[in-house]
């Protein structure tokens, strides 16, 4: 939950950290499959405003320090225009998004370390 945790963090009122980076972030909940049910309140209006609260996409344009997001083009945790969404969501509040995708990478980009970590550590 790494980096689906970075993008709330990112997004939170009081801008814990000077910049974050999100490798292979999940960007909706909804995709968590299995998951979901421990995710949300029972209580439906609750719910609805967890929605809201836990949700990258919605909370994309609160995020004002610069963020890396390293994803896999094929990670079925988010998909690519989920994470450009998040990227236009920040650029409209003229805020610094840089988006690497990894076209033929999964979840984990585990065959892509090298050139993730670079990327990491370059922007860091």
């Amino acid at each position: 939950y790494g980096g689906f945790l970075t993008f709330l963090s990112m997004a939170h009122d009081e801008k814990p950290f000077e910049k974050g980076a999100a490798l292979w972030g999940v960007t909706s909940l909804e995709h968590m499959g299995c998951h979901l049910p421990m995710a949300y309140p029972s209580d439906p209006v609750e719910k609805q405003e967890a929605k809201m609260k836990r949700n990258p996409l919605h909370l994309a344009r609160n995020i004002q320090r610069p963020l890396l997001v390293l994803h896999g083009g094929l990670d079925t945790m988010s998909t690519n225009e989920e994470v450009l969404t998040i990227k236009r969501e920040i650029d409209k509040q003229e805020g610094l998004c840089e988006v690497i995708i990894y076209e033929e990478g999964a979840h984990g980009l585990a065959n892509y370390r090298k050139e993730l970590f670079k990327e990491l550590l370059s922007f860091l």
